[in-house]
């Protein structure tokens, strides 16, 4: 998670791990205890839920293995495994389309 600070610009606020969650009277997610490294040491802080962003990671399948460098993966397995968003797809046809308008 990416922690809101006031007064610190976006690309300077703290990284921390989500250690526990605040629950309201509702059971509906309030704020979390989170742990963030402050001067080289670990400090754990409350923030509400709008105050933490989360950070999108993806893991390929060989996440934390170590390979082969000289070794050439087949084209399949180079590409992401994640698929593709529809707008992503739509723009690859249009520029298909017009790519094929100008050769011809």
């Amino acid at each position: 998670m990416v922690v809101h600070e006031d007064g610190v610009k976006r690309d300077l606020w703290k990284m921390g791990v989500v250690e526990g969650l605040i629950c309201g009277r509702d059971k509906e997610v309030r704020g979390a205890h989170v742990r963030v490294i402050t001067n080289g040491r670990d400090v754990h802080i409350t923030r509400p839920v709008q105050k933490l962003y989360p950070i999108e990671v993806h893991a390929g399948p060989n996440a934390g293995k170590t390979q082969d460098r000289n070794r050439v993966q087949p084209a399949a397995l180079q590409r992401n495994s994640r698929p593709r968003r529809v707008a992503a797809l739509d723009a690859a046809r249009r520029i298909g389309r017009l790519a094929n308008q100008e050769n011809d």
